[in-house]
C-alpha cells in the first residue's frame, strides 16, 4: 500500500482482536491479518457518537467491506472515511463478508455501523407471514418513523441513509486463497503413508502415525516398541514449533505477552531478560487443555443472550400469528359488509407484520450471531494449532464481553393483532376504539344548564377606554384554592377589587366557582368522586387542581379520565394525535406554555376534514392559570365551535389553534370564545398563553370513559 498511514502493530492486542473479528466474519480460522492501517476520523467519530447517543436500541455492528465493493477511491476513504449517499443509501452485510477466494490477498475497510432499529424492506400489502423482500432499490422514504436501517435481503444485507451511522476504523489486508477454506491448521495425515488420518504421536520419532503404520513400524520391533506413543489429541501441544525458533518445540506459553516460549526463548530470546524474564509461564499443554475445557463449556453470556433472543423470537412469532389471525377474522367481517374496506385492513396489518418481521429478522440475526460466535471458537479448537487456539481463546473472551450490556437488542414490541372493525368500516387499532379494561367509551350525558351558565351572572361591562382591562372574578369562600397550585402571571390583573378609574370591569365565571357549584349539587344528591382525575398528567400535577377542573365538565355521571395522547409520551406529531383521538369521543385538551396552563373541552368527536363541527355543543375553553371559564361567545362573521385539519386542531378559528406538530400555535380569545374583552386587544391576545403565537411545551388530550 502506497498510502502513508499509521499502522497498528502486529504484536498489539488491537491487531489480534481485529484479526479475530475478521476471521469470524469470514468463518475462516486460518486467515491472517497482514497489514492494518488506522484511518479513524475524529469528526466522523464525533458524529457517530452523537447519533448513537439518541439511538434506541443501541444496535451497532462491525462490518468488513471489500474495497472492490466501494465506489470510492482508497485515498478518499483514508482521508474522509466511507461515504454514505443520503439519497441512494449505503448497502453492506452484517456479520459476514463475501470475498473472491481466488485472490491471494484481499483488501477491506473495517467500519462500525449503527443499525439501530431495523425494518425489513418488504411490502405492507403482501402476505403477512412471508419474508419476501422488495427487489427495487429503496430510498430514505422507505424507512418508517422510529427506524434507522433497512434489511434488504435474507442474507443480512442492510441499507442506511444517514452518513452519521458509519464510523470508519481501519484499512486491512489479509490472506486469501486456500486459507479461506475450513481446513485444519494442524496437518492430520500420517507421516508415513500420507493417506490415513493419524491417531497416534510417537514422541521419540516425532511423527504422526495412523493405526496401520503404527502396527507395521513399531509392533514387533523391540527397539521401536518402547517408544512413547500417545493419542493425537493429547499430543497436539507437544507438536507445536516455536515461530521464533522454527526447529525448536514450544514448551510454555506466556499469558501476559500472549506468546509461545521455547527453551531458546528462555535462554536467549524474548523471555531471557528484562521484565519478560520474570513473567509467569504456563506449560503449553496446561494452557491448551484449559482453553479446550473453557471452549467446551457453554459461555454464560451466550447462553443468557440466546435465551433472551429465543424468548423474543417466540413472542414475535406469537404476535405475528395474532396479526395473521386477527386480519383473517376482520377481513371476513368486512367482506360481509363492504369489499372496499379490505384494502385498508391489509395495509395496516401489513405494517404491523412488517414491524414484527423486522424485529424477528434482527432477533434471528443476533441469534445466529450468538450461535456462530459460540461455534467459531469450537472450530478454532478443532482446526487451529494449540498456539493459535490459546491466543484465539484469550481474544474470544474479550470479544464476548462486548455482548454483555444487551443494549443493542431490539426494542420490546408494541405491535399486536389489535385491529377492530368500526361501524364506519374504518380499520383502527383497538386502543383507538375501546376504553381501558373494565371501561367503555360512550357519549356521556351533559348538564347543559351548567355549561351554558344560565344560572350564573355573566354580564359584560365594557367602557370606551384604551386603559388596561381589569377582570373582577366572583368566587365562593373556601378553605382550598385549587388554582393556587399553578403560577399566576399578571399580564392582566385578576383580583377582587374596586374598579380603578378609567378601566373596563369584566365580570367572569371562575373555574373554582363552577367546581364548587357542581360539588354542592353532587353532595345534595349523595354522590362523590371515587377516583383522582387526570392521574399521570405532566401538566396538572396538583390533585386539587385536577379535581377542580374535572368538576367543571358538564357530565351528569362521573366518567373516568384516560390519557389518549401526550406529546411527552407519544411525540410531537399531529398525525399521531389525529390517529389517536379522531372519532373517539368527548375530550379535554390541556396545553402548557411556560407558566401558562389552558385548554378546551370538546363536546364533539374530533375529525380532520377541515370543516367546522360541534355546532350547539357544550364545548368551551378555559385558563387554569387565570382560573377562568371562557364560554362560546362568537364575535366574528364566521365563528365555529371546533375545526381541524390533518395538521391542526382548533377551538374556534383563532381562539386556540394547535398546528405544525405543536410548534406553530395561536391563542387569541374574543373571536368564537370570550369573556368580553376588546377584540384584538393585547389583553385578548395574551390572556391564555402570555403571547398570541407560541410553541406548546406539552399538549395532552384526555378521554372520558364509564365503568362497565
Amino acid at each position: 500500500m502506497s498510502l502513508s498511514l499509521p499502522t497498528i502493530p502486529p504484536e498489539s492486542e488491537a491487531f489480534r482482536v481485529i484479526q479475530y473479528q475478521l476471521q469470524q466474519q469470514l468463518n475462516a480460522t486460518r486467515v491472517k491479518l497482514l497489514e492494518c492501517y488506522d484511518i479513524t476520523s475524529i469528526s466522523q467519530a464525533k458524529l457517530f457518537g452523537e447519533f448513537c447517543s439518541n439511538m434506541n436500541p443501541l444496535n451497532i455492528v462491525h462490518a468488513f467491506i471489500p474495497t472492490s465493493e466501494l465506489q470510492q477511491p482508497l485515498t478518499d476513504i483514508a482521508t474522509r472515511g466511507v461515504r454514505v449517499n443520503p439519497k441512494k443509501g449505503f448497502r453492506f452485510r452484517a456479520d459476514k463478508m463475501l470475498v473472491d477466494q481466488n485472490r491471494s490477498t484481499i483488501e477491506a475497510i473495517h467500519c462500525l455501523i449503527a443499525l439501530g432499529n431495523t425494518q425489513n424492506y418488504q411490502s405492507m400489502v403482501g402476505p403477512l407471514d412471508q419474508q419476501v423482500f422488495e427487489q427495487t432499490n429503496p430510498n430514505p422514504d422507505a424507512l418508517m418513523v422510529g427506524y434507522h436501517s433497512l434489511c434488504v435481503s435474507d442474507d443480512n444485507e442492510y441499507m442506511i441513509f444517514n452518513p452519521a451511522q458509519v464510523r470508519t476504523l481501519q484499512i486491512v489486508r489479509f490472506t486469501g486463497g486456500e486459507l479461506l477454506n475450513r481446513s485444519s491448521e494442524f496437518g492430520g495425515k500420517c507421516d508415513l503413508c500420507q493417506r490415513e488420518n493419524a491417531v497416534l504421536w510417537c514422541s521419540n520419532c516425532t511423527a504422526k502415525l495412523c493405526k496401520n503404520c503404527d502396527q507395521k513400524s513399531h509392533t514387533g520391533n523391540r527397539l521401536l516398541e518402547s517408544h512413547n506413543r500417545i493419542g493425537i489429541e493429547e499430543a497436539k501441544p507437544l507438536m507445536e514449533f516455536c515461530p521464533f525458533h522454527p526447529n525448536v518445540r514450544v514448551d510454555h506459553f506466556c499469558p501476559e505477552c500472549q506468546l509461545p516460549v521455547c527453551i531458546e526463548c528462555k535462554m536467549s530470546g524474548s523471555h531471557s531478560k528484562g521484565a519478560q524474564l520474570h513473567h509467569q509461564l504456563v506449560p503449553l499443554k496446561d494452557a491448551y487443555f484449559s482453553a479446550v475445557r473453557a471452549a467446551q463449556d457453554e459461555n454464560k453470556i451466550y447462553g443468557r443472550r440466546r435465551r433472551i433472543l429465543q424468548e423474543k423470537l417466540r413472542d414475535s412469532e406469537k404476535r405475528l400469528q395474532d396479526v395473521v389471525n386477527n386480519s383473517k377474522s376482520i377481513e371476513a367481517k368486512i367482506m360481509r359488509i363492504a369489499q372496499e374496506a379490505i384494502a385498508s385492513l391489509r395495509e395496516q396489518s401489513g405494517e404491523r407484520a412488517l414491524l414484527i418481521r423486522s424485529t424477528m429478522s434482527e432477533i434471528q440475526r443476533k441469534l445466529e450471531e450468538v450461535d456462530s460466535k459460540s461455534n467459531f471458537i469450537k472450530d478454532h479448537m478443532k482446526l487451529s494449532s494449540p498456539l493459535s487456539f490459546v491466543r484465539s481463546m484469550n481474544i474470544h473472551d474479550k470479544v464476548v464481553n462486548e455482548l454483555r450490556p444487551d443494549n443493542d437488542l431490539p426494542l420490546p414490541l408494541a405491535v399486536e393483532g389489535d385491529l377492530a372493525l368500526c361501524g364506519s368500516l374504518t380499520v383502527k387499532p383497538k386502543s383507538e376504539t375501546i376504553a381501558p379494561p373494565g371501561q367503555k367509551l360512550n357519549d356521556v350525558y351533559f348538564d347543559e344548564k351548567n355549561v351554558r351558565n344560565l344560572d350564573f351572572p355573566s354580564a359584560t361591562m365594557v367602557t370606551e377606554t384604551n386603559q388596561p382591562t381589569t377582570i373582577a372574578t366572583e368566587t365562593y369562600q373556601t378553605n382550598t384554592a385549587p388554582s393556587q397550585a399553578l403560577p399566576e402571571p399578571t399580564p392582566i390583573q385578576s383580583s377582587k377589587q374596586t374598579k380603578p378609574q378609567g378601566t373596563s370591569l369584566i365580570r367572569v365565571i371562575t373555574l373554582t366557582q363552577m367546581s364548587l357549584r357542581k360539588q354542592q349539587k353532587m353532595t345534595e344528591q349523595g354522590l362523590s368522586l371515587s377516583f383522582e382525575p387526570f392521574q399521570g398528567s405532566s401538566i396538572i400535577r396538583n390533585d386539587e387542581t385536577a379535581r377542580m377542573l374535572y368538576m367543571c365538565f358538564p357530565f351528569k355521571s362521573t366518567p373516568q379520565t384516560h390519557l389518549l395522547f401526550s406529546t411527552e409520551r407519544d411525540g410531537r406529531s399531529m398525525k399521531s394525535l389525529h390517529q389517536t383521538v379522531d372519532n373517539v369521543g368527548i375530550t379535554a385538551v390541556l396545553v402548557k406554555r411556560n407558566d401558562f396552563v389552558f385548554g378546551g373541552f370538546a363536546a364533539a368527536k374530533w375529525n380532520s376534514d377541515g370543516k367546522p363541527f360541534g355546532e350547539k355543543s357544550s364545548s368551551f375553553i378555559f385558563s387554569l392559570t387565570r382560573d377562568t371559564f371562557i364560554p362560546y361567545r362568537p364575535r366574528i362573521e364566521n365563528p365555529c365551535y371546533l375545526i381541524a385539519t390533518p395538521t391542526s386542531i382548533s377551538f374556534g378559528r383563532y381562539d386556540i389553534v394547535l398546528s405544525n406538530n405543536f410548534d406553530q400555535c395561536q391563542a387569541i380569545i374574543e373571536h368564537s370564545y370570550g369573556i368580553g374583552l376588546q377584540t384584538e386587544s393585547s389583553e385578548a391576545k395574551c390572556f391564555l398563553a402570555g403571547e398570541p403565537q407560541f410553541a406548546a411545551d406539552i399538549v395532552e388530550v384526555w378521554g372520558f370513559f364509564t365503568q362497565e
